[in-house]
């Protein structure tokens, strides 16, 4: 490969670079550029060469390497510019901490003078605060991770607040927030007025969102037109079930499929799931594929139909973070005066409601057997 050959290659990723990554944002513009200025780097070094035409392959390998090749994701051209950024620090002896501030979405340090961003999921991952003190360590490929080394007094932000689990509805074309799931579905307040956010496009597009989808939105209560989504929670996707053979169809019923073996995980259960509303025919869909008879409550309901719901049901799942604190006090105890086995899970994720219907976490009837 000559040096025109790697020139026009390099000019196609730069090119890739900035239609597939480049939005209205401040840290994709941030991200975009440190990337361009890795392309620069590499496209002086290219006309250093003091090699013509006949470059070869094996030498270029050598000499120099692409950037990336082919560009994968701007967060890998981030993470290599931290490299390049800490290499001179890790090295000393005394490992320097640096303060964490936190953007309405990710966050960054400063090193060197220079921001280096840390993005939104390794600050979940290791619930990273604003104004933690971190240390960066190399531990392979030539890549940092973060260590939290000193945790704040004042994790919080005067000029940012969030809201967990809202729901993303369609209204006059747009896609909205104004309800959180949390606790049984409530209406979104700010300083105790009623709020609609209008979900920013490029935010629509980053996280590919649709109605029905629950995000994490992170504002400025100053100015709460000033908004990003920060995440989207992700629903496993169940497996496809087989469809059902039609008569004449062969079957050869000494050979369970491994759909049919989870089929009867739940076959003739009645699963009772108490919160969140948006999900309901996720979960039903997970639960009937395996056997078992659905139903639901929003967590909303009088005691009576708690109760009556509860009676019919052979187990019940009860998702705490969705439904009001009384009402999963309620429905615990009226799950312990029918005998009825229960799980209390604390996320929404599909194998853990399937897991926790399957194996319930207090099995009260076994538990009233045994005694």
């Amino acid at each position: 490969m000559n040096r025109q050959e790697i020139f026009e290659q390099t000019k196609e990723q730069i090119i890739h670079l900035i239609q597939k990554d480049l939005l209205f944002d401040a840290e994709t513009i941030h991200s975009v550029y440190s990337g361009l200025y890795q392309y620069e780097q590499f496209l002086h070094a290219l006309c250093d060469i003091p090699v013509e035409e006949n470059l070869k392959e094996s030498d270029t390998k050598t000499k120099m390497e692409l950037p990336t090749t082919p560009i994968q994701s701007t967060q890998k051209l981030q993470d290599q510019q931290v490299s390049n950024h800490e290499t001179v620090q890790i090295e000393n002896d005394t490992e320097p901490l640096y303060t964490f501030t936190r953007n309405l979405r990710g966050g960054c340090i400063i090193v060197n003078g220079k921001k280096v961003y840390v993005p939104e999921t390794t600050i979940r991952l290791l619930n990273i605060e604003h104004g933690d003190k971190l240390i960066l360590s190399s531990k392979r490929d030539n890549k940092y991770f973060y260590e939290i080394a000193e945790k704040t007094d004042d994790p919080n932000t005067p000029e940012r607040a969030t809201v967990e689990y809202a729901l993303v509805e369609k209204q006059d074309g747009m896609l909205i927030a104004n309800r959180s799931m949390v606790e049984g579905g409530l209406n979104i307040k700010i300083d105790d007025m009623l709020h609609t956010f209008r979900l920013p496009k490029e935010d629509c597009l980053k996280f590919n969102l649709k109605e029905g989808d629950l995000i994490d939105i992170a504002y400025n209560p100053n100015d709460p037109t000033f908004h990003r989504v920060i995440w989207k929670y992700e629903i496993e996707k169940m497996e496809q079930v087989d469809r059902p053979q039609k008569a004449g169809e062969y079957k050869d019923k000494t050979k369970k499929t491994e759909s049919e073996n989870q089929k009867q995980e739940l076959d003739g259960k009645v699963v009772l799931v108490i919160g969140l509303e948006p999900r309901k025919a996720i979960f039903q869909k997970a639960i009937e594929d395996r056997g078992g008879q659905f139903l639901f409550l929003e967590g909303t309901e009088q005691k009576d139909r708690f109760t009556s719901a509860i009676r019919q049901a052979d187990v019940v799942v009860i998702l705490t973070a969705f439904i009001k604190h009384r009402a999963s006090i309620f429905a615990v105890k009226v799950c312990k005066e029918q005998d009825t086995p229960f799980s209390i899970i604390d996320t929404l994720g599909v194998s853990r409601i399937l897991n926790g219907a399957i194996h319930p976490s207090v099995n009260v009837r076994k538990h009233y057997h045994n005694s």
